[in-house]
This record gives structure tokens, sequence and C-alpha cells, in this order.
């Protein structure tokens, strides 16, 4: 059990949740009821005690529902007095509870470690082979949809020591080896409309952008043999992106990148149009896989990868192109342990992988019903234990005897005063106390009276005499008092 966004998090069904908390609910209330019950009778019985007299109201007992409001406008007050404040309050949270269960406790999705599986993953080990890693492969398509996916779901960016197509994929601090970062120079340059409109169609374009990723490397916002790629349309510029790698003079070793982006990646194709390039410098930090890139061979990897960068820059004009890049970069390194990439390894250390999991959840509104009710439940006890000790103090001086004729004949519930009526009708012996074999009828005037009726026990018929007992069916007085 955890919290997340507010919620209370169960690793269960949703539909074994509301079950469990339906069961929970009706037995509090069933609790709550008993106990309240109890309350009744003795707060009765200690009026009795007290003042000699108390009102009839005071001994419905518990109501549920609807009984609550059909007692209270027959009575012309309050049953049981304050209590049926605490009565309807239960009734409602017993409704809502149902309501709120029903439309409130649902599966979603939180941020755990599920299983990997299989899928690309990063060497243990540091290796002296040389690579050139390809774009078109599986596992770099993998890995863009893992970069986006993780994204997606609220998850880190960067290069990951594993990674699969599982659309549940949520990058957390521990899937993370490092990552690319291209910061800005702010170094911005911009190429006047005649040097980027070419006098003929036979490759001026491609050789004035040779041109200018020389100029751009004399300023040193590009390393030499800078690879470059641009839209074309009939004799104009279209958009321009220009990146290099620092070189590795032993063929091996360390690199990074500095890249100038077209800041109109739109293609928008207008003759006497200036040509503004952006450029950053991109840099690893990631010093548990460093040897990666090492072993990758920087200028001939950038010239392979230049044109998908470009394609995802020009499918993405309006996202930062520094973070396209990056984003890339880390690809590129992701897949860089070998020329093709296996897609179906499993990992050589934690078997799980960040993820958004299914888990039930419990919103405020429901917690607060089920912490309440509880309360309810706690605090109706205790009312009962104060009532219940103080009824036997206020009878500690009289005999016990007395004391269970009191429980006995002091009415709270719809048995009782039926077991009260048969009493004040004066009717005797054991069939008193079972009010189940007693008849109501009627005579000749339509008064109402009580008659025992005929029962067989144990096998021999048994019929009782029969006898009846007229008793009008009305209070005569609004209070019940002792004798």
């Amino acid at each position: 059990m955890t919290f997340y966004q507010n919620d209370l998090i169960y690793e269960v069904a949703s539909a074994k949740l509301r079950i469990g908390l339906r069961i929970y609910l009706t037995a509090i209330f069933l609790i709550v009821s008993f106990v309240g019950n109890q309350c009744c009778r003795y707060r009765a019985m200690l009026r009795l005690i007290r003042k000699r007299r108390a009102e009839v109201s005071l001994f419905t007992g518990w109501l549920n529902g609807i009984s609550i409001f059909q007692v209270g406008y027959k009575l012309g007050r309050a049953p049981a007095s304050f209590m049926a404040y605490f009565m309807v309050l239960v009734a409602l949270a017993n409704f809502a509870g149902d309501l709120l269960v029903s439309g409130l406790v649902k599966t979603i999705q939180v941020p755990s470690r599920c299983p990997f599986g299989t899928g690309v993953v990063i060497p243990q080990n540091a290796t002296t082979y040389s690579s050139e890693p390809e774009y078109n492969q599986l596992a770099v398509r993998m890995a863009i949809q893992a970069q986006n996916t993780s994204l997606g779901n609220g998850g880190l960016s960067g290069l990951y020591w594993k990674y699969n197509a599982d659309p549940n994929f949520r990058a957390q601090a521990k899937d993370v080896a490092g990552n690319w970062t291209c910061n800005d120079v702010h170094q911005d340059v911009t190429y006047p409309a005649n040097e980027t409109t070419i006098a003929d169609d036979k490759g001026g374009i491609d050789s004035t952008l040779q041109s200018i990723a020389q100029d751009l490397t004399v300023k040193g916002l590009q390393y030499p043999n800078a690879s470059v790629d641009v839209g074309t349309c009939v004799d104009v510029w279209g958009s321009a992106f220009i990146w290099s790698a620092s070189p590795q003079p032993s063929g091996f070793g360390p690199w990074d990148v500095k890249a100038s982006v077209d800041t109109d990646m739109n293609d928008q194709c207008v003759k006497n149009q200036t040509l503004t390039l952006k450029s950053y410098h991109c840099s690893l930090d990631a010093p548990l896989i460093q040897w990666v890139i090492n072993n990758t061979g920087g200028l001939q990897t950038i010239q392979q990868w230049i044109m998908p960068v470009y394609g995802t820059l020009m499918d993405n004009p309006s996202a930062p192109a520094n973070e396209t890049i990056s984003s890339l970069l880390n690809v590129l390194t992701m897949v860089s342990s070998g020329g093709r990439i296996g897609t179906n390894d499993r990992a050589w250390n934690d078997p799980t992988i960040g993820c958004l999991a299914d888990r039930a959840a419990i919103p405020p509104e429901v917690f607060t019903l089920l912490f309440l009710a509880t309360l309810a439940a706690a605090a109706m006890t205790v009312y009962w234990i104060i009532l219940f000790l103080s009824f036997h103090y206020a009878t500690s001086t009289l005999s016990l005897t007395t004391v269970r004729q009191l429980k006995e004949k002091t009415p709270n519930d719809l048995v009782d005063w039926i077991r009260f009526a048969l009493w004040r009708s004066e009717a005797r012996g054991d069939e008193q106390e079972i009010p189940g074999k007693w008849n109501l009828i009627i005579d000749d005037m339509f008064e109402p009276g009580f008659e025992a009726s005929p029962r067989r026990e144990r096998g021999a018929e048994e019929v009782l005499d029969g006898k009846s007992t007229q008793m009008p069916i009305e209070l005569r007085e609004t209070y019940i008092g002792l004798r």
C-alpha cells in the first residue's frame, strides 16, 4: 500500500478491491447499527431511572433508511432524540459508500518496476572492437520508440542500459546510464540571400553549403570534414543542417559533436531568403559507458547518420533542435556496441525496468469515507461503554431482579414493543416471551386483541386454550413510566 498523487494504491485488481471495500463498509455500518441500538436502549433506561418517565419517541431503537423519516413523521418528533441525526448520517454514508466505491475505485497506471524480459542491452564489460552503427536496423527503431514512449509516460530520456518495445516503458534514474547534452553556443550566423542562391542547377547548392561549412569551421563552430545536408527547391534554399565530430587521432577515443541548424526548418522555398544557422556543442556525460563511444568511429558514424537526423529535424520543426539532436545521439550510442544489434538479449544485472503498472486506486473521497465510518464505529462504541457503565452505576442500589425486569420490559425495537403490548394485555406464561406465538385478532366490534396461536412441539400436538385477551391498540399517554 502506497500513496500516488493523493490516491491510496493497492497492488490488486480493482474489482477485488471494490468487493473488499463494500464488505468492509457493510460490516462497519452493521457494527454502527448494532452499537447504536444498544446506545438507544441504555439512554432510554437511564432516563427512566433518573426521571421515572421518558418520552415514547426515545424507545424506537436504531432505525435505518426511510424508517427514520416515517417513524419521525408519525411520532411528530425525532426518534431516539439526537440519535436520529446520527441515523440519518449513517444511512446517507451507507448509500454514498456504494456510489463512491463503484464509481471512483478503479485501475490507474503508476510508476513501478516491471520484468524486462528481452530486448536491447548494453554489454556489461568494455570491449576493444571498432563500431560504425547502422541506422537502418530494428534496434534503432526500438530505441527511438523507447525514447518517445518513456517521455510520453512521464519518464526520463537518455542512454538506457536496456530497452524493448514495451508500450508502458517509463525510464527511471536507475535505467539511465547517461545523456548527450547539446548546448547553444550563442553564435548564430546569418548568410545573405546572394550567398544562398545558386546560379545554376548543377550542384550549386552543395558547393555553396560546403563553403558555408568551411566558414563555420573557421569560426570554430564546426570541426573539419563536416557533413552537410540540405532541403532544396528549384533554385533556392529549403533548410540546412551541418554537423561534425571531433577528430580521433588514433581512430579510437572520445569524441564530441558540433551541429549547426537552420533556424527555419519548415522548407518554405522562398527566393532571396537569408540563411540563419544556430550552432550547438554536444558532449556525452556517461562515464560508465564512455568506452562505447571510444570504440565508435565518430567521423564515419556522423556521416552515416546525417540524413536521418536531418529528416527528424524536418519532421519536427517546432521541437527544440538541440533536444532532437541529443535524443538521436543517445540512440546512436545505445546501438554502438556493434554494427547490427540483437534485440532479444536478457539483462545482465537488474531484471526489471521502469514502467507504468496497473494498480487499484482508492481516491481521497473514498478513503475519507472509510476513515469517517471507522471513526464513527469507534466513537459509537466508546459512547456505548460510557452508557453501559453509567447504567450499572445508576442501578447499583437496585436488586438484580429489578434490573433484569427493567431490561426485559423496556421496549427498544419492534419485537420489544410487541412483547410490551403482550405484557400490558396481561398475557401470562412462557408464551408471552415468544411474540411469534400470538395472533392479533378483532372481535365483532372490530376491537383488536391478542390470541395465543396453536403450535406443535417435539412431535406432539399441543393446542393452547385459545383464550384471547382484548386490548385496544392505542397509547393513552405520551410517556412510559416505572411502577
